[in-house]
């Protein structure tokens, strides 16, 4: 959102909670092949309970996040899948979702060519597109889209918030160590904000002419609540995510590499469908999910399978939030639970079954088998809380442009928005959301986005 109004000419102040950086991607420390298990130790140094909390709210015991310019950019599995047509809000023709997804994919370089660059490639697909038969135009078996790009010196550079950020850094303050507490409004319209040191001492007064709050789905809808923000009873409701069920298989001896390659395995993607409702990843990731594999099994020898399954956002899958008491940033305390309905269940059913299935096709199981599902709030994929309406009414936050309903001039963008049932991962879908927000703060019926800060005693 920042890179494109500042592209677009407007003066930018972002603010974030954690410590300065370029927002480039950890997993470019060491970018090859080898680099894929110790991009592991980057994120269990990264990932922490949000807000400097003591620990995760107890119903969503696996949400975690990072605090740092570019946040989980920074740490994202680059894949990209571009979205199915019922998983994206329909208040939002699908021609111009078309168009945005397709801007979002140009920014983060996204493309197929590291996920087919290994020649074992192809056996990869027939034997997964084998085991799952037809599937809708469009959505059969292929390669999984991932956000890099190729270097002139060879290998690859993965996608962040820099790549976002390009060519507009001269437009942009960034005001780093300090949280937003409150956001200053009267009158229908949003003035600017209070942005306080996380460490202690006085304030910024950071006026502007619109505001976008872009926290999260925890922290925009805790920054809301705790402004005194008009919101309505949808504000923290229609929580969502995916529920993952995920397995690590020892490769058939005819799929293994025979020699060392500076090649990244192949990635396989099941896109979702009416027809198949999940969407699932056969590639080499940085976590083993079968504790049958030993954690040093020869990395070319080994194929990870995820399956992420969509949940229905329901009013009663909510954020609450506590007045009376203040988090590490100041902010009222977050509590919140998903809970899955039957529907939900059988889905992610059919999903274990057919990751099953795969493993046999793909892996030799004589050693054992296993697979996990992260704890709920895990899946990094939290939704909703500032949930996008076609009109206003009491199960929607903001307008189709992000826009809050009782204001003129604040904003929501991010992952609070899709209140949705969908089992991609929101990535695509979240920047071409903001692009599209973007758009609308810049049109020549709203006022040039300025912003200045001074002391605030």
């Amino acid at each position: 959102m920042a890179g494109e109004l500042a592209r677009k000419g407007c003066q930018v102040v972002v603010i974030e909670a954690g410590t300065a950086g370029t927002g480039e991607h950890g997993r470019n420390l060491d970018s090859t092949p080898g680099g894929t298990r110790g991009f592991a130790d980057f994120l269990e140094g990264a990932l922490a309970p949000l807000n400097r909390a003591a620990a995760t709210p107890p119903r969503l015991p696996g949400l975690v996040g990072i605090h740092g310019v570019g946040g989980m950019l920074v740490g994202w599995t680059h894949n990209s899948p571009n979205p199915d047509w019922w998983e994206l809000p329909g208040w939002i023709e699908h021609d111009c979702w078309g168009r945005l997804v397709a801007r979002a994919s140009d920014l983060l370089h996204v493309g197929v060519a590291i996920s087919t660059e290994d020649g074992r490639y192809k056996d990869f697909e027939e034997i997964v597109a084998r085991r799952v038969g037809a599937l809708p135009d469009g959505r059969e078996v292929q390669p999984m889209p991932i956000a890099a790009e190729p270097l002139d010196s060879g290998g690859w550079r993965f996608s962040a918030a820099d790549d976002l950020l390009r060519g507009a850094h001269e437009n942009i303050r960034l005001i780093t160590d300090h949280v937003v507490r409150t956001v200053v409004h009267r009158r229908g319209a949003a003035t600017g904000v209070l942005a306080h040191p996380v460490g202690g001492g006085d304030p910024l007064l950071i006026n502007a002419d619109a505001v976008v709050i872009a926290a999260g789905t925890v922290g925009s809808a805790q920054l809301i609540a705790a402004s005194g923000l008009e919101a309505g009873p949808a504000l923290g409701a229609y929580l969502t995510e995916h529920t993952i069920v995920a397995s690590r298989v020892l490769l058939k001896a005819n799929l293994r590499r025979n020699e060392e390659s500076d090649r990244f395995p192949p990635s396989v993607w099941i896109p979702p469908s009416r027809a198949h409702e999940w969407s699932t990843t056969i590639n080499a990731t940085q976590w083993n999910f079968n504790p049958a594999i030993p954690a040093d099994a020869p990395f070319d020898n080994t194929i990870d399978l995820l399956s992420f399954c969509p949940v229905e956002p329901q009013e009663s899958n909510r954020l609450q939030f506590d007045a009376e008491r203040e988090d590490g940033f100041g902010l009222p305390v977050a509590t919140g639970a998903v809970e899955l309905s039957n529907s939900d269940f059988d889905v992610a059913g059919d999903a274990l079954r057919e990751l099953f299935l795969l493993s046999s096709d793909l892996g030799d199981l004589v050693t054992g088998w296993g697979m996990r599902v992260p704890a709920r709030g895990g899946s990094m994929h939290l939704m909703g809380s500032c949930r996008m309406g076609a009109v206003e009414s009491e199960s929607s936050v903001v307008s189709p442009e992000g826009r809050l309903w009782a204001y003129e001039n604040c904003y929501v963008a991010g992952n609070a928005v899709l209140g949705e049932r969908n089992a991609s991962n929101p990535t695509l879908t979240t920047i071409a959301f903001a692009l599209h927000v973007a758009d609308a703060i810049s049109s020549p019926s709203t006022s040039t986005l300025v912003a200045d800060c001074k002391e605030s005693s």
